[in-house]
């Protein structure tokens, strides 16, 4: 198998891995490395912090409970309480059926990065 076969292989099953190649010897060498693993900032950045207040501020706001929330994503409540404490980051799309149970627009949350990076740039 070459590099670039098991590159498309990967990618295609895995999008959620990166694929660096390096030529060692007669070897081709395969390193595939998490996304998550090179994403410069942690979940318990200030940025992502003033997402999380907002998202559970307007969960308060509606009066939901995190299993009544976690129900009507059809989660876990333990997901929901870990993206709120910060053990968890949200995906993008996680992040918009969130907003969606929540019956808020995504661009609050949007606003709220926004306002937080106006502050203290990256």
């Amino acid at each position: 198998m070459t590099a670039s076969f098991l590159a498309r292989l990967i990618g295609a099953q895995c999008s959620s891995t990166l694929i660096q190649f390096a030529n060692v010897s007669n070897f081709e060498t395969l390193y595939i490395v998490s996304r998550i693993e090179t994403m410069r900032y942690s979940r318990n950045s200030t940025h992502y912090s003033a997402l999380r207040a907002l998202l559970k501020s307007k969960r308060l706001e509606s009066g939901m409970t995190i299993r009544t929330l976690a129900d009507k994503l059809g989660v876990s409540h333990s997901i929901i309480g870990k993206i709120e404490d910060g053990s968890r980051k949200l995906e993008i799309f996680e992040f918009i059926e969130y907003c969606k149970a929540l019956e808020v627009d995504p661009h609050e949350g949007l606003e709220a990065l926004l306002k937080s990076l106006e502050k203290k740039p990256f």
